[in-house]
């Protein structure tokens, strides 16, 4: 049996093991002084815990629409679709409203579902997620 994330993620048997997720680490400590963006990466390490690999991803979720950011394809050439952050907040608002669904379907099992939405809603909304 897989151990899950909830009840719906199937979590990687790589990611039960923490030596694999160690060596990368510590490999990722060692490139540090040879990447360019030093500051950049620095701060995410700081916020994450961690060193990401897709740099450009987190370019994507940092840049606000008024931010002249253009798509690459693989080499690395602009396709000139315009990117910012709004996509990827759509997606993140989906998986989180997602998360907690299962979670309040699962907590209130015996409540209707007008009870389990408005609840969702609540849990989900801005003035609670800014608490």
């Amino acid at each position: 049996m897989r151990p899950y994330l909830y009840t719906f993620i199937p979590i990687p048997a790589a990611a039960t093991r923490p030596y694999p997720l160690m060596i990368t680490n510590l490999l990722d400590r060692v490139k540090f002084p040879f990447r360019k963006d030093k500051e950049f990466l620095s701060a995410l390490h700081d916020i994450l815990g961690f060193y990401p690999h897709n740099l450009e991803l987190y370019r994507v979720a940092f840049a606000h629409r008024s931010l002249s950011y253009r798509s690459k394809d693989r080499r690395n050439q602009e396709t000139g679709r315009p990117l910012n952050n709004e996509r990827l907040e759509y997606l993140g608002d989906a998986v989180l409203e997602t998360v907690v669904s299962d979670i309040v379907y699962h907590h209130f099992d015996r409540r209707r579902e007008g009870f389990l939405t408005a609840t969702r809603s609540k849990v989900v909304s801005r003035e609670t997620l800014r608490k």
